[in-house]
C-alpha cells in the first residue's frame, strides 16, 4: 500500500552534513542528486543509488547528524550544501520506508510511505527504490506545466528530461545475462612457469543472486621451461561450468561473487631438443574441481570490469618429463587470474 501525503510542517535545520562513502563533487550544470540516510551501506541506500545512476543522474551519499532530522528545510539545506538539485532522505519506519524529497528545482518537499512486501529482502529494496525515483520524477515533472518554476535551481533542459518517461535500466529490472572478455594469468605453481591467458565467461542469472556461468581459457603467451636436453613449451585449453552466488545485489556498484564447479583441460607440451636429443610433443585431458572468486565494479550502466581468481585441483596431474627427468605439473594445483570487461543485459 502506498500513501503520499504532502507536509508543510518545518523542523530545525541540520547543523551539518557528513560526507559519506561513494561521495562525489558537484559540477557546473551537472545533475547531482543527495541520499540522506543514516545507513550509507545498507543494500537499500545501494539500491536507490543505482536506480538514480540509471536515469542518468550523479549522486551524492550524505549522514545526518541526528536521527529525527527528516524535513523539508533541512533536506533543501543539505542538496544546497554540496550543489544538488534535490535531496532524497530515507526513514525506514517497521514494515514500511518513508521517502523524503526536497526538489530546488521546482521548490516542492514531498513525502510518500512505500509500505514494503511481507518478506524483506531484494525484491522489498527494489520496490523502495523505484517509488523514491518515481518520487523525484514526480516533483519534477511541475517543470512541463505552462507555469514557470519557482525553485532556486535553473531548470535545464537535461533536467526537464529526467521527469519523462524512459526506457533505462529502473524499468529493465536487474541483469540476466553477462558476457566478458579479459586477460589474465596462469601462475604455473607447479613448476612449468606461468603462461599468459584470453579469458571469456558467460554468465546467466537464474534467480536473484544466483546463477550459472560457463568459463573458457586459451593460452596466448606458452609457459616455457628450459633443460639440459632443450626447451619445452606448454599450452592448455581451460573450460569451466559453474554455479556461482552474488554476494551482493547484481545492480550495485561492487559485487562479489563465489562459485563452485568442474572444469576440462586440453594441456599440450612440445620439446625443442637441443642434439643430439630429438624432440617431441604430446596432450592430455584432465578434470577437476574449480574455486571462483571474483569481484565486479560496475563503472558505467551496462558495462562491469571485472577480476576473477579461479583455482582447480585435479588427484591426477599432468607430468611434463624431458629426458626421463620430470621438470614440473600440470593441474595440482591450477591458479589463474584475470581482469576482464563485462558487458551486461535484461532481457
Amino acid at each position: 500500500m502506498i500513501r503520499e501525503r504532502l507536509r508543510l510542517s518545518l523542523v530545525p535545520a541540520f547543523a551539518s552534513v557528513a560526507l559519506a562513502p561513494g561521495h562525489a563533487a558537484a559540477q557546473t550544470g551537472a545533475t547531482l542528486v543527495a541520499i540522506v540516510t543514516s545507513d550509507p551501506n545498507a543494500p537499500l541506500t545501494q539500491r536507490v543509488r543505482a536506480e538514480l545512476v540509471g536515469i542518468g543522474v550523479d549522486v551524492i551519499v550524505l549522514r545526518p547528524p541526528a536521527e529525527g532530522s527528516a524535513g523539508r528545510t533541512p533536506l533543501e539545506q543539505a542538496a544546497r550544501n554540496v550543489g544538488a538539485i534535490a535531496a532524497i532522505r530515507l526513514v525506514p519506519s517497521g514494515e514500511s520506508v518513508e521517502v523524503w524529497v526536497a526538489d530546488r528545482v521546482t521548490g516542492k518537499a514531498v513525502v510518500r510511505e512505500l509500505a514494503a512486501p511481507a518478506a524483506r529482502g531484494p525484491a522489498s529494496d527494489a520496490s523502495v527504490a523505484v517509488g523514491a525515483v518515481e518520487l523525484l520524477r514526480a516533483s519534477l515533472m511541475e517543470l512541463h506545466s505552462s507555469e514557470p518554476p519557482r525553485g532556486e535551481v535553473p531548470a535545464t533542459e537535461r533536467v526537464r528530461a529526467l521527469a519523462l518517461p524512459s526506457s533505462g535500466a529502473s524499468e529493465a529490472g536487474p541483469p540476466r545475462i553477462g558476457l566478458s572478455a579479459g586477460a589474465g594469468v596462469e601462475l604455473g605453481i607447479g613448476g612449468l612457469g606461468p603462461s599468459g591467458d584470453g579469458m571469456f565467461t558467460l554468465w546467466l542469472r537464474l534467480a536473484p543472486r544466483l546463477g550459472v556461468r560457463a568459463l573458457a581459457g586459451l593460452t596466448l603467451a606458452p609457459a616455457h621451461v628450459r633443460a639440459a636436453s632443450g626447451s619445452l613449451e606448454t599450452t592448455a585449453q581451460f573450460f569451466g561450468l559453474e554455479a556461482c552466488y552474488d554476494l551482493a545485489e547484481s545492480t550495485a556498484p561492487l559485487v562479489p561473487v563465489a562459485g563452485l564447479g568442474i572444469s576440462a583441460t586440453s594441456i599440450h607440451a612440445a620439446g625443442t631438443a637441443a642434439q643430439p636429443f630429438v624432440g617431441s610433443s604430446e596432450s592430455a585431458w584432465l578434470a577437476a574441481p574449480l574455486l571462483h572468486l571474483g569481484l565486479a565494479w560496475a563503472f558505467v550502466r551496462g558495462l562491469r570490469l571485472r577480476a576473477d581468481a579461479v583455482g582447480a585441483w585435479t588427484p591426477s596431474p599432468v607430468s611434463v618429463r624431458a629426458t626421463n627427468r620430470e621438470v614440473g605439473s600440470w593441474g595440482a594445483p591450477v591458479a589463474m587470474v584475470s581482469l576482464g570487461i563485462e558487458v551486461l543485459w535484461a532481457p
